[in-house]
């Protein structure tokens, strides 16, 4: 399958929104968690880059739903197109005052994450509907 179409598939851009979405919810208790006090702020980091990878599984499996053939292909470009997007919104964002140090490591997580959703199996098939019941439909 070309670059294109595997681009403009509905699961991919869901798969990239729930990368985001997840990696936001993530940040943002671990956020009030560290307001709060419960964790010192040396596992800020460590909180942060868990986001990613939660985050990245969960869009590259969302990525590869209805997918079967060349998952890690898929996998890996979905987490791809994730920190691109992510550098980009960084970069808009920081008016040019911040690099983080961070962005290579969160470049491996994703890659880490991309691969352990491609490594797992596609899951069972869904059925297309409920059996009927046995005797249904019958009058006595």
């Amino acid at each position: 399958m070309s670059f294109w179409k595997e681009v403009l598939q509905k699961h991919f851009w869901i798969g990239i929104l729930m990368l985001f979405v997840v990696v936001v919810a993530v940040n943002a208790a671990g956020a009030l968690v560290l307001c709060k006090g419960w964790m010192p702020m040396s596992y800020a980091h460590t909180w942060m880059l868990s986001g990613w990878l939660l985050g990245g599984f969960v869009g590259a499996r969302f990525a590869l739903c209805a997918e079967r053939e060349q998952r890690l292909l898929r996998a890996l470009l979905a987490c791809l197109m994730g920190y691109v997007l992510a550098w980009g919104i960084g970069l808009g964002f920081s008016q040019g005052k911040c690099c983080p140090d961070s962005w290579w490591q969160v470049a491996l997580v994703l890659l880490a994450a991309s691969l352990a959703a491609a490594w797992m199996g596609p899951g069972k098939k869904r059925r297309a509907g409920k059996r009927p019941k046995r005797g249904a439909g019958k009058t006595r």
